[in-house]
């Protein structure tokens, strides 16, 4: 932490008022990019799939169709993806060529370390929010590549605690939420991700924050806002994650 970051009791002085409200916030592709990289990764992994004559767009429905069904049982983060890449080789070749399994092995190794810089406003936002609420970082993957991310991103003096949590589920959001000591009604999630931010926090009790982003993986999308409704809940949406200045 540089010298010159304010502490995080100094960054919540007005957190004794009754209107101060928790809000947890998503890492990956909201405050910092993240799928960028990974579909950097993935179009490499398509080149060389397409050189020995697999279909591009199907090779590439079928990916999303395997992380879908992987990723909650694995889990997020590079190891993962790994797998998911020579999962879905193996399905479209029956076997996997040495090529593309070397290839996979130096794509997770460059992601286990790609670089880490919030978004622009980021941290300007955050500073501001800290002195109005509770903020509490919530984030999904490999702890080890995730608590990475964490310290370079630079964001974690902001935040009251930091949870890094294999899945978001409505079940892990209550148990944050009871773990706080706060009533879900007093509570936001803040992503990009409808599926785990969104309709996850949701049907936990909590009010949602939807932080637009084009490059929020294919397999954390569905049409979570409608089917995700709960009565006296808020559902918002912004396109930029400094629009919570304006919001809380």
């Amino acid at each position: 932490m540089n010298s010159a970051t304010p502490s995080r009791a100094a960054l919540r002085p007005g957190c004794d008022r009754p209107r101060c409200q928790v809000v947890l916030i998503d890492g990956d592709d909201t405050l910092w990019p993240n799928n960028v990289y990974f579909e950097r990764a993935t179009d490499q992994y398509l080149d060389a799939l397409t050189e020995l004559h697999v279909d591009r767009r199907h090779a590439r429905a079928h990916l999303v169709d395997v992380q879908r069904r992987q990723c909650p049982i694995f889990g997020y983060g590079s190891a993962s993806y790994a797998r998911n890449l020579l999962t879905c080789c193996a399905d479209l070749l029956r076997s996997v060529p040495e090529g593309i399994e070397t290839l996979v092995e130096v794509l997770a190794a460059d992601l286990a370390n790609h670089p880490v810089e919030p978004f622009d406003g980021v941290l300007e936002t955050l500073s501001l929010l800290a002195t109005r609420h509770r903020l509490v970082l919530v984030t999904k993957g490999d702890h080890h590549e995730q608590a990475r991310k964490v310290a370079l991103s630079g964001v974690e003096p902001y935040f009251e605690a930091v949870e890094i949590v294999r899945e978001k589920t409505p079940a892990k959001y209550s148990d944050i939420v009871t773990s706080l000591s706060v009533a879900q009604a007093h509570t936001w999630m803040v992503g990009d991700s409808p599926l785990s931010d969104i309709h996850a926090s949701l049907s936990a009790g909590l009010n949602a924050i939807f932080v637009r982003n084009p490059l929020t993986p294919l397999f954390e999308r569905i049409e979570a806002f409608e089917s995700s409704r709960q009565p006296h809940r808020v559902v918002l949406s912004v396109d930029r994650f400094d629009a919570l200045q304006e919001l809380l």
